[in-house]
This record gives C-alpha cells, sequence and structure tokens, in this order.
C-alpha cells in the first residue's frame, strides 16, 4: 500500500542522512571509519526478516491464541539473537575491522560497536512493525517512520558536526530505539494480543552481564580478543557462554 511504500522510502532516506552529514562537516577519514563500520553491522539486517517471514505471515488467518504464540516465538528468537550482536561487537569489534579493512580503519572499531547495538535494537523492531503490516495498520509505520526521521535529522544535525562517526552511530541507535518504541507501542493498542516481555529481558540481561564481565576484565586485567584467524575458537567460545546462559 501506498504508507508502506512511502515508510520505505523515508527509512531508507534517513539512514544515510549520517553519511551526507559526515561528508559535509567531518574529515574524510570519520566518514570511512563509519562506512566500515556500517558495512559490518550491515551483514546482520537479513536476519530480522528472514525470522519474520518464515514465522509471521501464518499470523493473518490464525486464531488469536496461536497468533500470540507465533509474536512471541517471533520476539523470544529474534532478540535472543539481537542481543548476543553487542556483545560480541565488544568483544571482537577491534579485530574485525582488522580482518575486513586495514589498520587505517581502526577508528571504525567504537563506531561499529555501537552500530551492533542499532542492529540489535532493529530485531524486536521488525516484528512490531511486521505485525502492525499484518494488522493492516499500515498508517501507524508511517507515522513512526516520520518521527523517526525528523527526530534523526535534528539529532544527526546537532551531533555529527561535534562527534564524527560516533555521534553518527549513537544518533542511528538512538533513532533505532525510537522506532522499536513507538513501534511496539503502536502495535500493542492496535492488536487484541500482546506479548510477554520477561524472556527477552532475561536474554538482554545475559548479554549485559558477560559484557560487562569482559569489559571489567579488559579494563582491570588488560584482557582482549585476538586478530585475524585466531578470533574464531574465541567467536565459539563467547558463543558457547551465551548460549549456555540463555538456555539456563
Amino acid at each position: 500500500s501506498a504508507p508502506l511504500g512511502l515508510s520505505q522510502v523515508l527509512a531508507s532516506t534517513y539512514t544515510q542522512t549520517e553519511v551526507v552529514l559526515l561528508s559535509l562537516f567531518v574529515a574524510s577519514g570519520a566518514v570511512g571509519d563509519f562506512g566500515v563500520a556500517f558495512q559490518v553491522a550491515l551483514f546482520s539486517f537479513f536476519v530480522p526478516p528472514t525470522v519474520t517471514a518464515a514465522i509471521l505471515p501464518k499470523f493473518v488467518d490464525a486464531p488469536a491464541d496461536r497468533q500470540l504464540r507465533l509474536l512471541q516465538r517471533s520476539l523470544d528468537v529474534l532478540v535472543a539473537a539481537g542481543a548476543a550482536l553487542p556483545l560480541f561487537a565488544l568483544v571482537f569489534a577491534r579485530g574485525v575491522v582488522l580482518l575486513v579493512s586495514s589498520p587505517k580503519f581502526i577508528g571504525a572499531t567504537t563506531p561499529l560497536i555501537v552500530l551492533s547495538c542499532y542492529a540489535a535494537i532493529t530485531f524486536p523492531s521488525t516484528v512490531f512493525i511486521d505485525g502492525l503490516v499484518y494488522i493492516r495498520a499500515e498508517r501507524k509505520v508511517l507515522r513512526t517512520t516520520a518521527i523517526a526521521m525528523v527526530a534523526n535529522l535534528g539529532a544527526a544535525a546537532a551531533i555529527i558536526p561535534f562527534y564524527g562517526a560516533d555521534g553518527a552511530a549513537v544518533v542511528m541507535t538512538g533513532s533505532a530505539l525510537l522506532v522499536c518504541v513507538l513501534a511496539g507501542a503502536a502495535f500493542k493498542r492496535s492488536a487484541t494480543i500482546w506479548v510477554s516481555l520477561r524472556q527477552p529481558a532475561r536474554y538482554v540481561g545475559v548479554a549485559g552481564l558477560l559484557a560487562g564481565a569482559y569489559w571489567i576484565a579488559h579494563v582491570v586485567a588488560g584482557v582482549h580478543s585476538s586478530t585475524g584467524l585466531a578470533m574464531i575458537p574465541e567467536v565459539a567460545g563467547v558463543a558457547v557462554v551465551y548460549c549456555a546462559g540463555v538456555l539456563a
């Protein structure tokens, strides 16, 4: 429909705002750092549509109890996956940047960590936005996207000239959080069902505790991840610990 199509145009536009403002107000190196970080974060963006495309189409004609199970399953799976992104970015961002680019772009490390939070937030947002589409509330998707775009433009213009690539990543993450809150609230008002946030909150808590433990070890004891292919067993180890915490 027209509202949904316009929403997609607005979303595509405001996600490019940071790059344009960086190129106008900040040195080219910051644009390169942000570009590297964004391209790495981009790899995770296909996950939410894949999950919701597999689960939520059954939502349309299902009875209310099955709709609730489908929505809850989608949210639980995506939050469990998304919550891991900032954890892995905190531990491995520097190594990933060096692996996919060069030491010249080491400034992409912090933006990548922040953008991993942006990516994580888009996971539950996708559930709420797709849910609004399936209950034919596309106008609320458009309203949410329009508000986020205005907020993004204002924040980006105020922050990016002073904080460069790091500021651009923070603005994008804040915009994603705004979309998630607005879309979730719109779905709760519009639908006849609502999900439990207990399990998603637990997944976020597990990731947060592990990230905090790593940060303390990094600051106090100088612990840091390896670089290059030596990261592979470390990535597997962090994945095992995170999965054990989620399933406990």
